[in-house]
């Protein structure tokens, strides 16, 4: 729209200037003069539309790096296979330690976790293969406080300890673990391609054990990076075929996680089924009370808000996911949640709210090492900045947009004058417009109003006078009927048409008489045409 309206803007004085050639009644020195307006409208026009298209390339170019911050939060699967945690609940050595770890988990208390984990971890007089499921449970808890590093070395010690076990089948499944949440921090760290690498090994395992509630976890995982890299298609191949296995196996989580994830492979491709699917997996994870799956179905609910430029919902369903992982402390979850609310104010102007949550955000990222997050904000912290220096510096338009408004306001009197002038139809219509005209009436009144007729007598002969003043401007002739209305019967007097001149009267007389007995009697002039009546009442002796 605005394209067209710059293509009319220029083109039109173009138009205009060429038809000035052929208009030979105006002097040439008016032609030159409009010949100047015209090209000073189009030298401005072509001034301000280089500006503003100068003004986007800028603005798009300091928002890039906006974007690559727009972020979607991940869930990490902190649970066990079946057979891990058979194996711990089963040793009267560790079940006290790690069922206390467990409750700790379940109340985000990940420190406490660990070190009640490490109780069995670091006892004597545990099997060495049973610290292969320990290793994995601190590395969890690690990985869930954003102690990226700490987690891998746990996950790295499990692979070890595998690699020595006598029983490696029964252990296979505690390997797969290891690799996918090995898998999960390449992820995490943005090394898209060494993580599929740990998750499709994971996956292998899992499909040689039959497990297949592994096999539905590592395909989620799959297709969340199939997802980043674009390829669409094979995102939601990997989630609908990891979804029909939950659902086989009536895994409520995992039937959520799929959901969520479907929903944002659908958000993605820009298709508008993804909020159905949220939607879903919204209502499992609040059934079971599942508070990072509702913080981050909000976050990705609060992502497509804003794709569809609902800005209030967006921030909303963020400051909810916010609140959630805030709670929770989950900081993989409260970066991304206060990335995305920093974006949503960028969006609505206000750099100033924008860096308070960009600036929260970078400590989180600073705290879990996430360099390439870091390396971004820091660019963003740093064009807000110019940005306030090149709002400080910006062009004053609003003199060049007064002598533009001027000029056409010019052209367009001297286009309107020329019209007038020279097209003869246009020049009547404007006279007829503006000539100021008189107002016309017709006026019809008795006369001697006060000698009417004023009772009914039978046989006796009534007469009165009544008169029609044209003040039509015009000479009219006037079609009249006058009758009287006994018991509701119409009884024609006359009926006739008078010719009378503008601004002339005629003053009519009638007479008539009452042959039927009746208690009242109404005489009635009536102008054909005008919907113009007098009348009076004659009531009985």
């Amino acid at each position: 729209m605005n394209s067209l309206s710059n293509f009319i803007l220029i083109v039109a004085p173009i138009i205009f200037a060429a038809f000035l050639f052929k208009l030979k009644n105006i002097t040439m020195e008016m032609k030159i003069g409009l010949w100047i307006i015209c090209a000073l409208i189009i030298i401005f026009e072509l001034y301000l539309i280089i500006k503003d298209k100068k003004a986007k390339e800028e603005k798009s170019k300091r928002e890039k790096p906006y974007y690559r911050l727009y972020e979607r939060q991940e869930l990490f699967n902190r649970n066990l296979p079946r057979t891990l945690i058979d194996t711990l609940e089963t040793n009267p050595l560790l079940v006290d330690s790690f069922q206390t770890g467990q409750r700790y988990e379940k109340e985000y208390k990940f420190e406490e976790a660990i070190k009640a984990y490490e109780k069995c971890l670091y006892d004597l007089s545990i099997p060495e293969e049973d610290k292969i499921g320990l290793n994995i449970l601190i590395g969890n808890c690690y990985f869930f406080l954003s102690k990226l590093k700490e987690a891998e070395k746990y996950f790295r010690e499990s692979l070890n300890i595998f690699k020595k076990a006598e029983n490696k089948m029964a252990k296979l499944p505690a390997k797969s673990v290891a690799l996918g949440n090995i898998g999960n921090i390449f992820h995490n760290l943005g090394k898209t391609h060494e993580a599929v690498e740990y998750y499709q090994q994971a996956l292998e395992i899992n499909k040689k054990l039959g497990y297949e509630q592994g096999i539905a976890h590592n395909l989620n995982n799959i297709g969340t990076v199939y997802d980043e890299l674009g390829e669409y298609d094979e995102a939601l191949r990997c989630q609908e075929e990891a979804l029909k296995i939950y659902q086989k196996i009536q895994d409520k989580p995992g039937i959520a996680n799929s959901l969520n994830n479907i929903g944002v492979a659908y958000h993605d491709s820009g298709k508008t089924e993804a909020l159905k699917f949220y939607q879903k997996a919204l209502e499992i994870n609040k059934k079971m009370g599942y508070e990072e799956g509702i913080a981050n179905v909000f976050n990705n609910i609060g992502l497509t808000y804003n794709k569809l430029r609902e800005i209030n919902q967006a921030l909303n369903y963020y400051q909810e996911a916010l609140k959630i992982n805030r709670k929770t402390g989950y900081k993989e979850g409260i970066a991304p949640n206060l990335c995305n609310i920093g974006l949503l104010y960028i969006t609505l102007g206000q750099s100033k709210e924008a860096l308070k949550y960009y600036q929260e955000a970078l400590e989180v990222f600073v705290y879990i090492n996430a360099q390439p997050q870091i390396e971004i904000l820091g660019k963003i912290i740093k064009i807000i900045d110019e940005e306030k220096m090149v709002e400080n510096k910006k062009i004053n338009y609003k003199p060049i947009m007064k002598i533009r408004l001027l000029l056409f306001v010019v052209w367009f009197i001297v286009i309107g004058f020329l019209v007038v002038e020279y097209v003869p139809s246009v020049k009547e219509a404007v006279i007829l417009a503006t000539t100021v005209k008189p107002e016309t009436f017709t006026e019809l009144y008795f006369e001697d109003h006060l000698s009417l007729p004023n009772k009914v007598t039978l046989f006796e002969k009534n007469n009165f006078k009544f008169t029609i003043h044209n003040l039509e401007n015009k000479d009219m002739v006037y079609v009249y009927e006058v009758y009287i209305d006994v018991n509701r019967e119409k009884q024609m007097i006359d009926k006739n048409s008078v010719l009378i001149k503008n601004n002339e009267y005629k003053t009519i007389t009638k007479n008539f008489t009452i042959t039927v007995p009746t208690q009242r009697v109404k005489v009635v002039v009536n102008l054909i045409g005008k919907n113009q009546q007098i009348h009076f009442w004659m009531p009985e002796e």
